[in-house]
């Protein structure tokens, strides 16, 4: 293949070193898109009269040919410069001289990579979609297990107020909610269709960039020319959803991680989800809680690397645009995979510790603010006034060595006659009214820990869940009847020839 006004052939230490690793890489991700995408694009040509019927045909031909037969009969020749040389090349030497000389007619290679990227990236948006859709299944089906079982909630790392296990998943469940909305929302904008631009000004021929648009499952276009070759925010938006799923989901992993403790020992996890030591015989190492911690990093930092990379690149296309940056984002998109598969994984094998749950919330003092709170609603005292008497009815507990547990009305009352300057009408053994189970029923407000919230935040997020299953599903089944229409289409020129 000549190389344009270029004498010269490409040297052999760049082809080593980057032409040939990249070719590799976009044989393996990008073939059967590129394919599509030029059967696509030459029914267009044909409905269009930009090609003859008989030239089409040769070309839809040698095309369906080379997708039947797949990759593997394409060598890669990194003298070619890219996979797209490659494949015309390809072409011409196996199926249709023909074929590789008419396949590029009114399209760039600019546009061709632009749309193949857009192609990837919503097949693998709606694979994560439908992950994300399982793990918050399995978070879902463990908040309503433990929706009763009664812990210390923690502010600071340290114990603060009663909540229960159910809740705390609840409250994770509600955050991966969010993350769907985002990941769901980035694929409105991701399926567009940027094909026809040509290589930054369009063409002279009279295409229809909206039948091929069509023709590929697409819901629009990318209209300018200069941007449809240039953006990639189609990559920087899921990968910026997937951050913060990533970042969501590294949290709830860092505290579960700290609950498997055995200064916690508050959750397990099974025998197939753990590693042991080879030295000490008695660890049980929750592996798939550091490797999802370590993955979400690296889902971050791929959202950081494109952006970077992006951020220094003209506004078209160049080789950051066209290569660097898709090499990362990919990178991103797989281990975002990887990360919910695991999550997935270690919520279905998650049990809690009720009674060292329980325990830790009995022998605490996480009561106090509901305390306060009642001493507000029972004897017309100001909230800050209540704060103050409870805090200092726990300073003399511990003056007197009780390190755990509400004060007596004696505390109590001693509190107050300090702050208010009198003494309260406690009744005897009030620290009993607050078990942790009536604290939690006392909760009135929208979001709290109690049972009628807890059941009603269940069924909210599950019909959300269900909602967006529905929408992932939807588009996989679009897609595929696009595929379809495209191969009727090329099914009905080839029987017209043949």
């Amino acid at each position: 293949m000549k190389r344009g006004v270029l004498r010269e052939p490409l040297d052999q230490e760049l082809k080593d070193l980057q032409i040939l690793p990249e070719l590799t890489r976009w044989r393996d991700e990008f073939f059967e898109p590129f394919m599509q995408i030029t059967l696509a694009h030459m029914v267009m040509m044909v409905k269009t009269g930009n090609l003859t019927l008989e030239i089409g045909r040769e070309v839809l031909n040698a095309l369906r040919c080379g997708l039947e037969q797949g990759p593997s009969w394409l060598p890669m020749d990194p003298g070619l410069e890219d996979l797209f040389f490659n494949i015309e090349e390809g072409m011409r030497r196996r199926f249709s001289q023909r074929a590789g000389d008419h396949m590029q007619t009114a399209r760039s290679r600019n546009d061709l990579y632009a749309t193949a990227a857009r192609l990837v990236v919503r097949k693998k948006i709606i694979e994560l979609g439908s992950a994300l859709c399982r793990l918050r299944k399995g978070l879902l089906s463990k908040a309503r297990e433990y929706g009763q079982v009664i812990m210390p909630g923690y502010t600071h790392l340290q114990q603060a107020q009663t909540i229960t296990f159910g809740h705390y998943l609840l409250g994770c469940a509600e955050a991966l909610d969010r993350d769907s909305q985002r990941l769901i929302a980035s694929y409105q904008r991701v399926n567009l269709c940027p094909l026809g631009a040509g290589a930054l000004a369009g063409t002279s021929f009279q295409i229809d960039r909206a039948l091929t648009a069509r023709l590929l499952g697409f819901e629009g276009l990318v209209e300018n020319s200069v941007d449809a070759i240039a953006a990639r925010d189609c990559l920087l938006e899921p990968l910026a959803a997937l951050s913060i799923m990533a970042n969501n989901l590294s949290r709830m992993g860092n505290d579960l991680y700290l609950l498997a403790s055995a200064e916690f020992g508050m959750v397990s996890l099974p025998d197939t989800l753990v590693i042991t030591s080879s030295m000490m015989p008695q660890k049980r190492n929750p592996v798939t809680l550091e490797y999802l911690k370590a993955k979400c990093s690296r889902v971050e930092a791929a959202y950081d690397c494109c952006w970077s990379i992006l951020k220094s690149a003209p506004f078209g296309q160049s080789s950051e645009v066209t290569g660097e940056v898709w090499v990362v984002a990919s990178e991103g998109l797989e281990q975002a995979r990887d990360v919910l598969d695991l999550g997935r994984l270690t919520i279905d094998g998650l049990q809690a510790n009720r009674d060292r749950m329980l325990a830790a919330a009995e022998a605490s003092r996480i009561a106090t603010t509901d305390l306060a709170e009642w001493i507000v609603q029972e004897f017309d005292v100001p909230f800050r006034q209540a704060h103050e008497l409870v805090a200092v009815a726990v300073g003399l507990c511990e003056d007197e060595g009780i390190r755990s547990g509400l004060p007596s009305e004696q505390f109590l009352n001693r509190g107050a006659e300090l702050v208010l300057g009198h003494a309260l009408d406690l009744p005897p053994g009030i620290e009993l009214r607050f078990s942790p189970r009536a604290v939690l029923e006392k909760k009135a407000s929208l979001g709290s820990p109690s049972s009628a919230e807890i059941s009603r935040m269940l069924k909210h997020l599950e019909a959300r869940l269900e909602q967006d299953c529905k929408t992932v599903e939807r588009w996989a089944e679009s897609l595929a009847e696009a595929g379809n229409v495209l191969d009727q289409q090329v099914d009905e020129l080839l029987q017209t020839w043949r």
